[in-house]
């Protein structure tokens, strides 16, 4: 995407890479913290059904 200079003012230089920098960083901040709940949930989730199973399986088999 690319826009012509008509639309805004451009910004000097250094303050677009500042703020570039800013957004991208909080994004993968935001990313990296979603994709690690969503890890440890679902090895949670993994990790509970499994010993569910187990119980489960136990009580069945009266192990």
């Amino acid at each position: 995407m690319s826009f012509s200079n008509n639309h805004f003012k451009p910004l000097p230089y250094a303050d677009q890479i500042q703020i570039s920098k800013s957004i991208l960083s909080f994004i993968t901040i935001e990313t990296y913290s979603i994709l690690i709940l969503r890890a440890l949930f679902s090895i949670y989730h993994s990790h509970l059904m499994h010993h569910r199973r187990v119980l489960h399986l136990t009580v069945l088999t009266g192990e």
